[in-house]
């Protein structure tokens, strides 16, 4: 299990994500500037960060960034996994997955189809049918006897009932596209609005008339220098923000391209009538 933090400056070796994608932080340098100098937002010194991917597509590919200025910078530290405190309700049938581009999950969950046996033929209910029956479903075991009976009887009808999840999968992937379209579209307009505000606050910065009148009477040399490298890094990283937002966009666009449904049986209640469950 992990912890997602918002604004807290991560450690070497910590795992944290960055313009959407996740790397280990290799190297931190704390700046040694006065505040006012590079003060964008919020408070205390900025921190120049080099980031090591760990995404198989780009395994290894260095990226240096300055994390206050990061929208959307977040440390991912991991907690312990919680005790159990119970069994999982056993009315479940299916797990339902939804892929997109390069198998990036889409959508995930539980579904539920079945039918009635009546006269050793299998006929499939509803949606509402199913609800109902699982609804009214009690805990009470039935008799030896009829478990054995209904091992027996599944392997004649496990094709129907497979048939039967198979179509409430495909029922549920036609009523999701419309919502993973607004999905993506709306993933696009967040991702360019962030970057485009980006963009713009370090432009408005470097513009800064304080900023290009500084006077450096008592800087030693290391603050001259960390001063240039923030803001050789800073021109460079206004710079890269068009052909980021048109990569973003892409991929996000590729994610959600063409969807497929994945089904994954995880398990089958047989609901027997009362009468029936103590022959």
């Amino acid at each position: 299990m992990t912890l997602i933090t918002r604004g807290s400056v991560p450690e070497q070796g910590q795992l944290v994500t960055v313009r959407q994608r996740r790397y280990v932080v290799t190297e931190l340098t704390k700046s040694t500037l006065p505040e006012q100098a590079l003060k964008v937002s919020g408070n205390g010194a900025q921190h120049l960060i080099t980031l090591s991917s760990v995404e198989d597509d780009a395994l290894g590919e260095e990226l240096q960034v300055i994390w206050e200025l990061e929208p959307g910078a977040e440390v991912i530290e991991k907690v312990a996994l919680p005790e159990p405190t119970g069994f999982d309700d056993p009315k479940e049938l299916d797990a339902f997955v939804v892929i997109g581009g390069d198998s990036y999950r889409l959508h995930e969950e539980i579904i539920t189809a079945g039918g009635s046996l009546r006269e050793g033929r299998f006929a499939r209910l509803n949606v509402g049918e199913v609800k109902e029956a699982l609804d009214a479903m009690k805990t009470d075991e039935p008799s030896t006897a009829m478990k054995q009976s209904l091992l027996g009887l599944y392997p004649k009808h496990a094709d129907a009932l497979r048939a039967a999840l198979e179509a409430r999968m495909n029922d549920r992937t036609s009523g999701l596209q419309k919502a993973l379209g607004e999905r993506a579209a709306k993933e696009v307009d967040d991702i360019q609005a962030i970057l485009t505000e980006l963009k713009r606050t370090i432009e408005d910065k470097l513009d800064d008339p304080e900023l290009n009148q500084m006077i450096f009477d008592g800087w030693g040399d290391e603050e001259r220098h960390q001063l240039e490298r923030n803001m050789t890094a800073l021109r460079a990283r206004v710079l890269e923000i068009p052909g980021e937002i048109k990569r973003e966009t892409e991929a996000i666009k590729k994610r959600f391209a063409d969807p497929q449904p994945r089904m994954f049986p995880v398990s089958v209640t047989f609901l027997v009538p009362e009468k029936m469950a103590r022959g």
